[in-house]
């Protein structure tokens, strides 16, 4: 990832509408399919600059798994977690198994996709859940995936695929960012026409006003996203269960 991504992170993770309604998101996800009701043990995969460590912490335990050494120290300064350096699908220094593993915008980064989520399966309890978040749409391809590292972005069918193949069950799997699609479509079509010049990583916080009208629409759509499926989105999310012995 550009290192100017990196440097904004922290920043935008607490305020940038967009991150704070993905991180509500996630956590809704896990109120509703967390394995058991008391406290978990939770692996957060490439999570280090997020707060969704952090606000994981009332389900149970938390380690963090990041492959940027200088990140991992600024996250352990700022944080003061269990963070270790690692990378998948090869080189995960944790023993399972744990009831909640959490990929959060880090599958599109790693090549081989499909042997992580292999690694991460067989470190789940029968019964655990994966919560994956991926950009979605290939056709939404911008400088913003190539600033950012990525390798691909997904369409449902195939993360759907990816995570059968893998062993998991599917438990829910849907687009979002849907209500604010059309204008995030726009955008990225627009910076194909005009490129920008240098590869900088250059999201920053929107007016308070915008803030506030965008984190407001999200929120509705959050609330939706507890009950149907989207069927059109620029990120996808999915839900992963291992399955109990006797259950496959």
């Amino acid at each position: 990832m550009d290192r100017t991504a990196y440097q904004k992170f922290c920043t935008l993770d607490q305020y940038h509408f967009w991150r704070v309604s993905k991180r509500r998101l996630v956590l809704d996800l896990i109120e509703k399919f967390r394995p058991r009701p008391e406290s978990l043990r939770i692996l957060d995969i490439g999570g280090a600059c997020s707060m969704i460590s952090q606000e994981m912490r009332r389900f149970g335990e938390v380690t963090v798994i990041e492959s940027d050494q200088e990140i991992l120290e600024l996250a352990k300064d700022k944080f003061q977690s269990d963070i270790r350096q690692g990378s998948l699908p090869n080189h995960l220094p944790v023993d399972g198994p744990f009831d909640l593993v959490t990929l959060l915008d880090v599958l599109e980064h790693v090549a081989e996709d499909e042997e992580s989520l292999q690694a991460i399966w067989k470190l789940l309890r029968p019964g655990g859940v994966l919560i994956c978040t991926v950009p979605a749409l290939p056709w939404l391809w911008s400088d913003h995936d190539v600033t950012l590292h990525h390798k691909r972005r997904y369409v449902s069918r195939d993360l759907e695929k990816k995570l059968k193949q893998a062993g998991f069950k599917i438990m829910r799997l849907s687009y979002y960012t849907s209500m604010l699609f059309p204008l995030l479509a726009a955008e990225r079509l627009w910076s194909r026409i005009m490129p920008r010049k240098n590869r900088e990583y250059n999201v920053s916080l929107p007016a308070p006003w915008v803030t506030r009208m965008l984190g407001g629409i999200m929120s509705i759509e959050r609330a939706a996203l507890l009950h149907l499926n989207l069927p059109v989105g620029s990120a996808l999310f999915a839900v992963g269960q291992r399955p109990a012995a006797g259950n496959f």
